[in-house]
């Protein structure tokens, strides 16, 4: 879903004046949408006021869905300026519950390029909540806020929480093992456990994961190195989207891509 708007400042005050187009495919709606804020003192701050709802949102004892919304901002004149903005790490709040006692929370990524909106208790059903979220005004250096209208843009996409624990890759049919080139544990030939974030090691080794070449090009490798601590095993938990992305809203967002973005 995609919203989009103009900021126009009054009185040294950012205030926004909304234009909504709402999708057919995921439930998720923002409305209400105002920015708001002082960027001109030396104590600058920017903050969006918006009502988030979905449906059929749930956690229980194993996992929970999530709205990820994140925001761009361009100027007046050039519609080929987006540029994403920063929210702070903490600080967000929840102003009204529409619908159910149960509260949100709301989680930030390191890179602060949106935030992760979810149930704070385990609940099935409807949400809608009113939300105050702080945008990182130290970061927005990029964006001139002098000539009084900028236009900006959000994205809500629902999504889900996979929780992290250990797993097994591979296989241990040694028929696919050498067609397929299959990985498999290297001291025991058997599935590989992935039980930590930790590097692993390519080859002969014991606890490294191989494979075997074979005649197939996209079966091929080297047969050594390490996939390093930074590369993510799928060990910790991690989000996936809950829908799949439907072509208008890929172009909206592609109509927000710039040079700058």
């Amino acid at each position: 879903m995609i919203l989009a708007g103009k900021l126009k400042m009054v009185s040294g005050f950012l205030l926004f004046t909304l234009i909504a187009a709402h999708s057919n495919g995921s439930a998720i709606r923002i409305s209400n949408f105002a920015f708001s804020g002082n960027m001109r003192d030396s104590v600058k701050s920017l903050f969006v006021y918006f009502t988030v709802s979905w449906d059929n949102a749930w956690r229980n004892d194993k996992n929970y869905d999530a709205a990820w919304v994140f925001f761009k901002l361009r100027h007046q004149d050039d519609s080929r300026s987006h540029k994403p903005v920063q929210v702070k790490l903490a600080g967000h709040k929840m102003l009204y519950n529409y619908l159910n006692n149960v509260n949100p929370d709301f989680y930030v990524p390191a890179h602060q390029g949106g935030l992760l909106i979810y149930l704070s208790k385990q609940y099935r059903g409807n949400v809608s909540w009113r939300v105050k979220v702080d945008f990182d005004v130290s970061k927005l250096t990029s964006i001139d806020f002098s000539n009084n209208v900028v236009f900006g843009d959000v994205f809500a996409i629902e999504m889900v929480q996979i929780p992290g624990g250990q797993f097994y890759i591979g296989d241990e049919d040694p028929i696919k093992q050498r067609k397929e080139s299959s990985l498999f544990d290297a001291a025991t030939k058997g599935k590989f456990l992935v039980n930590s974030e930790r590097s692993i090691s390519i080859g002969d080794n014991r606890g490294s994961v191989n494979y075997f070449n074979n005649d197939l090009p996209q079966f091929r490798g080297d047969m050594t190195g390490t996939v390093p601590d930074s590369f993510p095993k799928g060990f910790k938990q991690f989000f996936v989207m809950k829908y799949e992305v439907k072509q208008g809203e890929y172009t909206a967002f592609l109509n927000t891509l710039s040079n700058q973005s």
